[in-house]
């Protein structure tokens, strides 16, 4: 992997002065597929947009790209970190390539015209998430996983080099799911593009991710390979130890405890 596209020091994330999660040193590198894992209520969200500059810290730094992320402009972020969100889009009433094209807006003017180089770059990001035949089809007519794959494009479009996401599979069936996962294995091992990925689907975290960040709701993010965490005994195996669950490595999943 290549050097931190995304680091985090001694950082403390909340709301209202009160702290989740605290003291976090973390980093994703450059075309590594990093994905969180954690029981609800543990903070995940909250550090996705803490890290991603929708809200800020309560304390520490990040650092995206060997720069403070509240030395960025807005604009200047939005060229350097995209976002997709759990929530079902607003935008049935755009066709897929006018979403997607929603991408390129921190590239464009003040009045977001679209130039040639901007078209291409929008059709190119379709043609790679496996949409392109859908770019005339309303966004209210996609199923959600196509309706998914069109956000992920939107994401691509905008050219940045950090992509993060809460719960992207979020609502799919299974297939789906492996479909939008493989997805983005694919944009991370062959365009590069690092990706903080938030998720509830261990298997397909375990199977796809180059690292695991596994967030406790008592305190702490542990950071490892599927791998190293499958086995340590403070990784995967203790993540639901209050739980009526455990960690099955051969399913590379959780199983009731029986």
């Amino acid at each position: 992997m290549g050097t931190p596209i995304l680091s985090t020091s001694q950082l403390t994330i909340g709301y209202g002065g009160n702290a989740v999660q605290t003291d976090l040193n973390l980093e994703v590198r450059r075309g590594e597929m990093v994905c969180l894992l954690g029981p609800n209520g543990a903070g995940k969200s909250t550090l996705l947009r803490t890290v991603s500059g929708v809200q800020p810290p309560l304390g520490g730094m990040v650092m995206i790209d060997n720069k403070l992320l509240r030395a960025y402009s807005p604009r200047e972020l939005a060229r350097k970190v995209a976002l997709v969100y759990t929530d079902t889009t607003m935008a049935g009433a755009l066709t897929v390539r006018e979403l997607v094209a929603l991408g390129r807006q921190p590239h464009t003017g003040f009045f977001g015209r679209l130039h040639s180089d901007d078209r291409q770059k929008v059709d190119e990001a379709m043609s790679i998430a496996g949409i392109g035949s859908l770019a005339s089809k309303m966004v209210a007519q996609l199923s959600d996983g196509e309706r998914q794959k069109a956000m992920i494009a939107r994401a691509l479009a905008q050219q940045t080099p950090l992509i993060v996401m809460d719960e992207p599979t979020a609502f799919l069936d299974v297939a789906s799911r492996l479909e939008v996962m493989s997805l983005l294995k694919q944009l991370s091992r062959e365009h590069g593009v690092s990706m903080l990925i938030s998720t509830h689907d261990v298997a397909s975290a375990v199977t796809m991710a180059d690292t695991l960040w596994l967030m406790r709701k008592d305190g702490g993010v542990i950071s490892g390979t599927p791998a190293q965490l499958a086995t340590d005994e403070n990784g995967l195996p203790s993540l639901f130890a209050d739980r009526h669950v455990v960690y099955d490595p051969t399913a590379s999943d959780f199983r009731p405890k029986f």
